[in-house]
């Protein structure tokens, strides 16, 4: 017996068609999906670099911006500093020259005064008058030992038309004494 039934494949491979596009359809689905979130990570990440970039190179000039002013600032204050350490080195001078010619106006005799008073190399040159010729050994005594000098002697006496003694009197500083 023969038969002739004749068995249709045509739906079945309609079916098997139809699964495999959609498995084919889903693998090329997946991976434009994993390539898409390949790619969105990838921007993700290079928009993260691109913002820490942008941090550093922030901190960077707000760093090199507060070293500046820090060097500013410390250029000041050294400034300030060294104008300090200046004008208390001018008040140790004026000081010292105060002490100086105090000692020296105490060692002036009543009837003498100084006219001029000047300092040059070390020279402290006084000129002055006496009413009365006898305190020139006073002064010639009280110059001989003014502090930080050494004993000077007059350069010039003379007597004017009023009859009051001019004199000239130079004293050197001691080289063993700084100078103030």
């Amino acid at each position: 017996m023969v038969m002739n039934d004749s068995v249709n494949f045509l739906p079945w491979r309609r079916t098997r068609l139809l699964r495999q596009l959609r498995y084919w359809g889903l693998c090329v689905c997946a991976v434009w999906l994993v390539c898409g979130v390949v790619v969105w990570a990838a921007w993700g990440h290079w928009q993260d670099e691109q913002r820490v970039h942008e941090i550093h190179a922030r901190m960077a000039q707000y760093m090199s911006q507060q070293l500046v002013e820090r060097v500013q600032q410390r250029n000041a204050q050294r400034l300030q500093h060294a104008q300090l350490r200046q004008r208390q080195a001018g008040r140790q001078k004026t000081q010292a020259w105060s002490s100086r010619l105090t000692q020296l106006a105490e060692k002036l005799p009543a009837p003498a005064w100084l006219t001029a008073l000047s300092y040059r190399d070390g020279v402290l040159s006084l000129t002055g008058t006496l009413t009365q010729f006898s305190a020139f050994s006073i002064l010639d005594e009280g110059f001989a030992s003014v502090a930080d000098f050494l004993p000077g002697q007059a350069e010039k006496i003379q007597r004017d038309s009023a009859g009051l003694w001019l004199f000239e009197y130079q004293l050197r500083e001691d080289v063993g004494h700084e100078t103030p």
